[in-house]
């Protein structure tokens, strides 16, 4: 997906995203900075920072370090400058940019840290190796990232819409539409060595969360911004909505709609070439 297309999801639902999503992501966020070795003196780059929680978590653990969040969007790069302002972090600093090219000197931070990045960019290991080139040696690479069972509900559930307007979707998947690719566990731990990077921990978290299918989808829209509408007619938009709601009600067990499972990877950068 291009960085313009990126840039505009977020532009346009960064107060929702904001709403719906940086709250369930918390659980996530503490777990992150929980695996992080921190010595508070730290220079720390969040990369993909949204509205800027996890990195105010971090530069709450730095007594004498300080927090740089880089985002695609300038909608939600304000959020996080609010937040930041609002709850007076001090050693927090919030900057647009592409995540494929960032503005920093080689070096330039002690740890780097990215969630639910990767199955956005284009490139992930390019995506890797620009945040390996701005850490330095022995520095430490977090990520989060979806596991392959992302958005299962909605998939499920789009199956029958899909099929039903199915000379719309014949050349695009469902995956392609919330994103480009999520990657496998296997598949990103495979990326790290080419980018320079060891593998120091993998784990997972799964959770489960009860969810109306009206609240479920609000979740769903922050995120993607109805991109798996894009490739129907406007005058179909509204039936398909409909549609799609109808057969996520009448799912049995309606009432739990997120059953997720993050993957986590802790890194090292190398301190040889």
């Amino acid at each position: 997906m291009a960085l313009k297309q990126v840039k505009e999801i977020y532009d346009n639902t960064a107060e929702s995203y904001d709403y719906y999503v940086t709250p369930c992501r918390l659980c996530q966020f503490l777990v992150l900075t929980s695996e992080l070795t921190l010595k508070g003196m730290e220079r720390v780059l969040e990369v993909g920072s949204g509205p800027g929680e996890l990195s105010l978590l971090l530069a709450k653990r730095l007594d004498r370090g300080e927090v740089v969040g880089v985002d695609v969007s300038e909608k939600m790069v304000v959020l996080s400058k609010g937040r930041s302002r609002a709850l007076m972090a001090n050693n927090m600093t919030f900057v647009v940019g592409d995540a494929l090219s960032l503005q920093f000197l080689d070096g330039s931070f002690d740890v780097v840290v990215s969630s639910y990045v990767i199955h956005w960019v284009p490139d992930p290991l390019r995506y890797l190796r620009e945040m390996a080139r701005v850490l330095k040696r022995g520095g430490q690479l977090a990520i989060i990232a979806p596991s392959q069972e992302m958005y299962g509900d909605l998939r499920r559930a789009f199956k029958e819409v899909a099929y039903k307007y199915r000379k719309y979707y014949d050349a695009q998947t469902m995956a392609e539409l919330i994103g480009l690719k999520v990657l496998s566990d296997k598949e990103m731990i495979d990326l790290l060595p080419s980018a320079g990077l060891v593998l120091k921990k993998d784990f997972q978290l799964n959770f489960k969360e009860r969810l109306s299918p009206e609240l479920y989808m609000k979740r769903v829209n922050a995120i993607t911004n109805e991109r798996y509408l894009e490739p129907l007619p406007v005058e179909l938009k509204d039936k398909v909505r409909t549609e799609l709601m109808k057969t996520l009600t009448e799912t049995p067990d309606s009432g739990r709609f997120l059953t997720e499972r993050s993957v986590f990877l802790i890194a090292e950068k190398r301190n040889r070439s």
